[in-house]
């Protein structure tokens, strides 16, 4: 839980607030989620974004998409649908480096690719476990602003089916590969990312890296086990 201007916040609230609609769902043979994802690839998964708005709608695009058709797709579904999407995207290696901050340096290479890859894993199945299903929302870029070295805030909503307006902004910055997300703020302040910085950089100081590592799969083993188990 992070505590920003007096108001407490932690993930849970955000599926809270998404909620109010039934959670259903049921398993979908390998060949119908093959052909359903290879007919309905996500959106700019061919291409990087020209623009911090475009990156920012095609994925609100994927995710409207995996709400839409969560019960058909499931949680493996939904993982596999966003994947490409998020991976382009999403600066996450360097979200991970700054995850962990002052201790990148003392990384071996091979830590730092398995924890760019435990990271990434842990985004992609945090969004396919958020996202599980629709009853009317839709999104929307209302505008962006500057932020601190070259980055820009795209201010982005969620609709709810009943009219509630949820602020899910993102930093995207300028990569060789084009504009990509660095950090989701959540309520429109909480960043995401300060908060897996503190709750890595705790684990670092007392398990070191290796349980860092392990804490980040027992995190992805039980957003699956338990998105899997609601839709049973």
């Amino acid at each position: 839980m992070l505590r920003t201007a007096n108001k407490a916040f932690s993930f849970t609230q955000v599926n809270a607030r998404l909620a109010g609609r039934p959670r259903f769902g049921r398993q979908v043979g390998a060949l119908l989620m093959a052909v359903a994802l290879a007919l309905v690839a996500p959106a700019g998964a061919a291409r990087a974004a020209d623009t911090p708005e475009q990156t920012v709608q095609d994925v609100n695009e994927a995710l409207l998409f995996a709400m839409r058709n969560a019960a058909d797709l499931g949680f493996e579904g939904r993982h596999a649908y966003l994947a490409p999407l998020l991976t382009q995207s999403f600066d996450l290696s360097a979200m991970a480096q700054i995850a962990v901050g002052r201790h990148w340096p003392s990384f071996s290479d091979a830590e730092k690719q398995a924890l760019i890859e435990r990271f990434t894993e842990l985004s992609i199945s945090t969004f396919a476990s958020r996202f599980d299903g629709y009853s009317g929302e839709r999104w929307q870029v209302v505008g962006t602003k500057d932020a601190p070295r070259g980055g820009v805030i795209v201010e982005n909503r969620l609709i709810t089916g009943d009219g509630e307006t949820i602020p899910i902004d993102y930093l995207v910055h300028q990569t060789d590969g084009g504009w990509k997300i660095l950090d989701v703020y959540l309520d429109g302040s909480i960043s995401e990312l300060a908060l897996r910085r503190s709750e890595f950089t705790s684990v670092l100081k007392s398990d070191g890296v290796d349980g860092l590592l392990q804490q980040i799969a027992q995190q992805v083993d039980k957003l699956g086990t338990a998105r899997t188990l609601s839709t049973n």
